[in-house]
């Protein structure tokens, strides 16, 4: 946890103490400490109000600890295995440099190198994902050191073109619950401030859809490549400009009244969209139209939730890539 401590010294130097999150760092973090989230007091290296914090061991991995050691269930952890011919210079270096070892490899290639046996009458839409975990010597999909970190891992899938079509979502919000809630509060804020992502970048070549369009799903495997992959938490002013933004909005429209009008077959809303924020927008997030929520005015609506636009993610992944030297 050493290099965890200089990572927040080092920012606090840097005159960003005001930017400090729970997602800057795996295991030691710089936890909120104050009468509330709100309370403020001068940092040394900037004239920005910085929220009080002390050091703390992150809740993630105080969950792990007690889960496994005090109460323990019936989850079994394993623990990562770094390529011992990777020079390493930290754990988020070691963990990418043993995936990026199989980049340009197809998704049968590293299966066999693995031991993953490939369906061959359907296609299961984790498969990329347990790749990943298989890359990593875990068999579970259940990483300890990730666990204890609180990292989401999250396999992403290019088109040819490397366009992506995929998006981030997040656990539909209750109406009532998001309509009294403070930004500093807010579930949406915690969830994108407290975690870290691990992003594992596959790419479809131009016969993934033929083979998926005749149903060989073997096949489809040979179509698909390994990219790079790169940990990744959302920069402090997407979060706090941005995100914070269509917040607002939303808390806005849930409290006056959600509108919509109807073309067609279809039915609109005035809730945020992805071509009005660069970052995120709201859309529906249940089973069907029939699953709702209610409402803090009465009644109730279709069940909403935060989505990470595809374009922003693309752009923040393969950025973080090249900045890591992995591209």
């Amino acid at each position: 946890m050493a290099e965890e401590y200089q990572a927040i010294i080092n920012k606090i130097k840097a005159g960003r103490a005001h930017e400090l999150s729970e997602s800057d760092t795996f295991y030691l973090g710089a936890c909120t400490k104050g009468a509330t989230s709100k309370t403020l007091r001068n940092q040394p290296y900037s004239s920005i109000p910085a929220k009080q914090r002390a050091f703390c061991l992150k809740t993630s991995y105080m969950t792990y600890i007690l889960n496994t050691y005090i109460t323990p269930e019936k989850r079994t952890f394993e623990s990562i295995k770094i390529h011992k011919q990777n020079r390493v210079q930290s754990f988020a270096d070691g963990v990418t440099k043993t995936i990026n070892r199989y980049r340009g490899k197809s998704s049968t290639q590293i299966a066999n190198a693995v031991g993953l046996p490939i369906p061959e009458n359907h296609r299961p839409k984790n498969f990329e994902s347990t790749l990943s975990f298989r890359m990593l010597g875990i068999r579970s999909n259940q990483a300890a050191e990730f666990e204890k970190a609180g990292v989401e891992v999250k396999s992403i899938r290019l088109e040819p073109d490397r366009s992506l079509r995929e998006t981030v979502s997040f656990p539909s919000f209750s109406f009532i619950e998001m309509a009294k809630e403070t930004w500093e509060d807010a579930d949406i804020h915690e969830r994108l401030s407290n975690t870290k992502y691990f992003f594992i970048v596959y790419q479809k070549d131009d016969q993934y859809e033929s083979c998926k369009n005749s149903k060989d799903y073997a096949g489809m495997s040979d179509h698909i490549h390994l990219v790079a992959s790169t940990f990744w938490s959302m920069p402090y002013d997407d979060l706090e400009t941005e995100v914070r933004g269509v917040w607002q909005r939303t808390v806005d429209i849930i409290n006056s009244g959600i509108e919509t009008r109807t073309s067609g077959q279809r039915t609109f809303n005035n809730l945020p969209k992805g071509s009005e924020n660069k970052v995120c927008h709201i859309r529906p997030h249940g089973r069907d139209k029939s699953d709702t929520a209610p409402l803090p005015n009465g009644g109730s609506f279709t069940k909403q939730s935060f989505f990470l636009n595809s374009s922003y993610i693309l752009n923040e992944v393969m950025q973080a890539i090249q900045n890591n030297g992995t591209e």
